[in-house]
Formats: C-alpha cells, structure tokens, sequence
C-alpha cells in the first residue's frame, strides 16, 4: 500500500534532520555550523568578485599576441576611460574650480572708522597738558578698549616720539624739556603715521583678506572667485592676503613707509589688530560647484563605429586594444539587461555556482579523506579564515590595480600545512587558486602562480623542525615566485 502524503513529508524531515545532525538523532555532532560557515564564506567571496563588467576579453595582456579571431564592432559604443583616467579628469575638473569668496564692504568699513577713532583719540591724549607717566596710562587704557596690547617699552614711542602740530612757543618748549636735540632726529610727525597707516589699510582692503588660510582651502587652487554682491570676478590667490599673512603683508608696508623702526612696531601693534578679514568663504557655493564639474566629467573619450576593426588575429595587443575592448564588453552587458529584466541575476548566479564549485573540491576531499577535520567546525573555520585573508588581501590588491605577484598565496598554503597536513594545504591551494583567478576576471594566471609558489610553501614547511626551516621557507616561496615569472 501507497504511503500517504503526510507520512513521505514527515520521512522528508527524519531525512533532512538525520543529514544535518548525524548519521542517525543520536548522534552529537551537529553540521550547522559548517553549513553557516560555508553559507558567510559563499557570500563574502561573492561579494569581493568584479562586479558589473564582462569576462569576456578579461584574460588579454597587454604585449602578448591576439591569437582568436578578428574582432569588429557590432554596433557603435564609446570607449569608456580607465579608472584611473576618469579620476584624474574628475581632480583636473575639481581643481579647475575656484573657491568662492564674498567681499563684505560694511567689515572693511567699520574697522577703517575703527582705526581713524582710535588715532584721533590718541591724537587727544597726546594733545592734554599731563605728566607723560599719565599719558601713558591713558594711552594704555584706550588702546585695551581696543584690544590692542603695547609693551611698556613700546608705549614710550607714542609718548615721546610722536611729534604733533603746535604754536611754535608750545612747539619749542616740549622740544627743550621732552626730547634734547640729540634724540630730536628720530621724531615722526603724527600727521604722517596717521595717514601711513589709514592709507596701509585702505591698500589692503581694496584688495581684501581673505578669512581662511589659502592652504586649507580644497586642492590647493590658483584662482578665486570674489562675489562684489554686484559681480563676481576671478583673481589669482596669490594677490590675496589670508588670516595666516595678513600680519606679513602689514609689516612690508610699513617698512615701506616709515623710517624707524619703533613707528614700524607702533603701526604694526594697530593694524594687526584692527584689520579682520573682509572676503568670506562660502563653503556650500564651492562644494556646490565642484560637484557639478565633477558631474560633467564624461566617462567615455572616443567612439568606435560599427564594422571599425578592434584588434586583427595575431596582432599585438596594446592598451587601447584592451580599453576598446573591455569598452565593448560593458556595452554588450548592458544590452544584455536592457532586453532582460532579470539580467542582472544570470551574473550573480554564476559567480555564486563558481565559488561554491571551487569549495566544494576541498569540501568533498576533507569528507573523504580527512573526515577527523571535517567533523570539527572550529577546524573547518580555521580553514575558512585563512583562504579568506588571502582573498581579501587579493581583493584590495585588485581594486588599485597592483600586480598580482603580491598575493601573498603561500599564507595559506603554510598556514595549512603547518596545522593540519600536506594533502590539506595542497587541496586549499588548488580552491585558493581557483577563487583567485575568478576574483580577477577569469584570469588564470594567477592559478599557475598560486600553484607554484603554494607546492614549495608547502614542501618548505612540511617538516618545521626549528628556526632555521623558517629562513629555507623563504628561499622556497622565492624560488617558487620565480618558476611562476
């Protein structure tokens, strides 16, 4: 008599149960855990494969010779730049953008009023009938209105050796008691280092300051843009002076103007304190642009037409010849989605059957031969880890386009070795090769490399006696790294 349904889906379940826990229910090892291994393994390995281009012309060289048939292009399609050359456009664009300033008038104005309120008060103090001990103190006080700090030292300039505009009586006698004719020489006319140092500040701020260092500003620009409120015009960054040497640009110009160097540190203890930074960053306006330059950027640097010859049998092979190529490979791959919605899985599948195919042969062979191994999850994860630091190194190695030859397979290969035996480290070789080649778009090159230099890593640590097998490990690995060159 026919078993019902109910009792083939319940033998179904005993199956399944009896599979995932053991030979019969009471058996105690349990292969969950190898299952959740194999199914994050699966995954990552998945995930580090190239994504979004064709295999199909990934296995040419460049400098080697094109042995299939000629190629002509089915339909017209660009050429689409390498990575490396779109990046260096994108920077090229980002720095062609000058970082935008606007110019605030009613700053340069209120410090210039500032400026001219303070030397007239100073003017006043100088002016008064006092001990020069009570100038001093009152010059002091209205220059920390100011925020402005004189060393006492420096205060004796403002007190003897500005010279004002008086009757000649008044004018002879301060000359006799304040300053004797041998130190007469050294005198400034008050009404020169006012005007000196109203017309410094007015020089600057007619060509403003900018209120951020210009080193700080993105990519290191040549020009800037300067927002008037009327107009924006475009200057070299060079005429400008930031916060970081404004102070410079102070000095220089008052040696210019003044002859002695206490009226310089005079000017200077004003004006570098006075004069703020009149041209204001805008930020978001210059991020704003720089992504809409970025934007405009093409991808693509040229056209082949269809029926234009790409590459002739046994022609060599050059990097245009593989840049039209992996141009023509993309192009064929979008079409491919356009005519089917579920395109993008078709790629998917078949790297996820790939790598489960290349697991599965180190799977299979640690069931068979080495079922102590298999049974052990910790083992099987410790397995699992070490193929996956090689491919991850593998991986980054890839995504900035170094060679090869610096996967360091023999990693797992001794790690292998070491902790189980030859026959495992030589069967997760031959899965780290195949994974290798997959990552790297069907390049199977490396699998000669991986094989190479994995076989003398693993003779070279099949017997570690002592640290000197560590030094012949190393001339294996190299000599292994040569047979594959």
């Amino acid at each position: 008599m026919a078993k019902p349904v109910s009792g083939k889906f319940t033998t179904l379940i005993d199956k399944l149960k009896r599979a995932l826990v053991g030979k019969h229910e009471g058996a105690p090892r349990s292969f969950l855990p190898h299952i959740a291994i194999g199914c994050i393994s699966v995954i990552a390995i998945v995930f580090m494969f190239p994504r979004g281009k064709s295999y199909q012309y990934s296995d040419l060289k460049e400098g080697e010779i094109y042995v299939g048939e000629q190629i002509v292009a089915p339909f017209n399609f660009s050429i689409n730049k390498t990575k490396e050359q779109y990046e260096k456009d994108k920077l090229d664009a980002k720095r062609a953008v000058a970082p935008v300033f606007v110019q605030v008038d009613s700053i340069s104005n209120i410090h210039i009023q500032e400026l001219r309120n303070l030397l007239d008060s100073t003017e006043v103090v100088l002016r008064i009938e006092a001990e020069d001990s009570v100038k001093a103190q009152r010059l002091s006080q209205m220059f920390g209105r100011f925020k402005i700090v004189v060393p006492d030292e420096d205060m004796n300039f403002f007190v003897h050796k500005l010279h004002l505009q008086q009757n000649k009586s008044t004018s002879a006698r301060r000359q006799k008691t304040q300053n004797p004719p041998e130190q007469a020489e050294d005198l400034v006319a008050f009404k020169k280092f006012r005007e000196v140092l109203i017309s410094i500040a007015q020089d600057i701020y007619s060509v403003g300051i900018l209120n951020l260092a210009i080193k700080s500003l993105p990519e290191a620009p040549v020009k800037i843009a300067i927002d008037d409120g009327k107009n924006e015009f475009v200057g070299q960054v060079s005429a400008y002076s930031d916060v970081e040497t404004v102070n410079a640009t102070i000095q220089e110009k008052l040696a210019a103007n003044l002859e002695f160097n206490h009226a310089i540190k005079a000017g200077y203890y004003i004006l570098s304190t006075l004069l703020r930074p009149n041209l204001i960053y805008q930020e978001e306006t210059t991020l704003g642009r720089i992504s809409a330059a970025e934007a405009l950027v093409p991808k693509a640097r040229g056209t082949v037409l269809k029926d234009e010859k790409i590459i002739d049998s046994h022609e060599k092979i050059t990097r245009e010849h593989i840049q039209k190529l992996n141009s023509l490979a993309e192009a064929l791959e979008l079409r491919e989605d356009d005519s089917n919605s579920a395109g993008f899985l078709i790629p998917l599948l078949g790297k996820t059957l790939f790598v489960i195919l290349s697991i599965s042969l180190l799977v299979v062979y640690l069931r068979l031969s080495e079922p102590k191994i298999f049974n052990d999850a910790s083992k099987i994860l410790m397995i699992a880890i070490s193929i996956l630091i090689v491919l991850f190194i593998g991986y980054l190695l890839s995504e900035i386009s170094f060679s090869e030859y610096l996967v360091p397979v023999a990693i797992a290969s001794m790690l292998l070795t070491i902790f189980f035996n030859a026959r495992v480290g030589f069967m997760g070789t031959i899965t780290l090769g195949l994974l290798l080649a997959g990552m790297r778009g069907n390049d199977f090159g490396i699998l000669s490399i991986t094989l190479a230099v994995g076989a003398t890593s693993i003779l070279s640590v099949r017997k570690v006696r002592s640290r000197s097998w560590i030094f012949k490990s190393i001339l294996w690995v190299t000599a292994g790294y040569i047979i594959s060159i």
